[in-house]
């Protein structure tokens, strides 16, 4: 996949970067679960992190294994199904546990914060959905596809029930990077309905000088309100 370096670099490795400016600086293992395919564990290997990766979905860890063995010679990631999933968790000798995009997906959200706190590791880093702005645009737009209340997402979470999460799993926030695309969501689905009325591109292109290109502007009023589509914790 040409767009697997690219995809890293733009996305995964920021949050990397979050990662090790917000904790001690110290040698650390991370054992990332629900890797998919791998791009964050590339992201860290490329920090020169010693990182692995866990996932229920074989197809996907094959792909993450093949990328990544194509630029480093390794295969650093697990398939393992559902019931042995949180045993691999509990019995790792990680230092810090990153949940990506993951907690969101779980039937059984207890039994991972039960395997971190039976864990070694001393750190929880985690991405969730909020309920956002976005969510009122989903249930405006109901023909076009939804991010947040697609039916992979077994909840949301808001300010409150994060607080009440972190009380269950037993640890204390050291850092939070709020950031959405609301307001990206709001451009995706204006432009798309336009496309739908058969708007002409001299429309679109109108506005995207006049909204799109102070996306990232917009976007930070949000954030800075704490009503947007993502927390990194």
């Amino acid at each position: 996949d040409e767009d697997f370096i690219k995809r890293t670099k733009d996305i995964y490795v920021p949050k990397v970067d979050f990662l090790i400016n917000s904790i001690p600086k110290k040698k650390y293992e991370i054992l990332d679960v629900g890797c998919g395919g791998g791009y964050f564990v590339f992201a860290a290997l490329l920090k020169k992190l010693n990182t692995n990766g866990l996932d229920v979905s074989k197809t996907m860890v094959d792909f993450g294994n093949n990328q990544i063995s194509h630029h480093l010679k390794k295969k650093p990631l697990k398939f393992e199904k559902e019931k042995g999933f949180y045993n691999t968790i509990i019995n790792s000798d990680a230092n810090v546990i990153s949940a990506i995009g993951v907690i969101e997906h779980l039937r059984e959200p207890h039994k991972f914060f039960t395997a971190f706190k039976q864990s070694k590791a001393q750190y929880l880093y985690y991405s969730v959905p909020m309920f956002s702005f976005s969510v009122a645009l989903e249930n405006i737009f109901k023909n076009i596809f939804p991010r947040q209340l697609s039916g992979g997402h077994t909840h949301l979470f808001t300010e409150q029930s994060i607080q009440k999460m972190n009380k269950v799993i037993g640890v204390q926030s050291v850092a939070e990077w709020r950031f959405g695309t609301d307001v990206m969501d709001l451009y995706r689905h204006t432009v798309t309905s336009l496309q739908k009325n058969n708007s002409s591109l001299k429309m679109i292109d109108y506005l995207h000088t006049g909204f799109g290109e102070k996306i990232d502007e917009i976007q930070s009023v949000f954030d800075n309100n704490h009503f947007c589509s993502e927390i990194h914790c």
